[in-house]
């Protein structure tokens, strides 16, 4: 078992038990130890799935779960990169709602989502 941070460097396991193993209160130091490596390994787990969680606020709209601009741009630059070394070809297609932003303004944001 090892953990690794940026801040705290690599840790491994079963060194750290080996170099506690002659102390007089050993085993109980190498409880402690584990003890504290599993929870250092459940926070990096949390934290990496928070850190997931926001990427993918990032590029996604809330209210559709479709692509934002940001999304949509990564994808696409992705297609085509993928399409330049021989991978499968696309089509895209573009839908513009005429006028939405009176419907906005008009009815309300609520209401457009609904449109939408």
């Amino acid at each position: 078992m090892s953990v690794h941070s940026t801040v705290s460097g690599l840790f491994e396991a079963g060194a750290l038990a080996q170099s506690l193993r002659g102390a007089d209160n050993g085993p109980q130091l190498v409880g402690w130890a584990l003890a504290a490596i599993e929870a250092a390994e459940s926070r990096v787990e949390q934290l990496q799935a928070r850190i997931d969680y926001l990427e993918g606020l990032s590029v996604t709209d809330e209210l559709t779960g479709l692509c934002n601009r940001r999304g949509f741009a990564t994808q696409v630059d992705r297609a085509l990169a993928a399409a330049r070394r021989g991978g499968p070809r696309g089509a895209l297609l573009i839908c513009d709602l005429d006028r939405f932003k009176q419907v906005n303004d008009r009815h309300g944001h609520a209401t457009g989502d609904e449109v939408l």
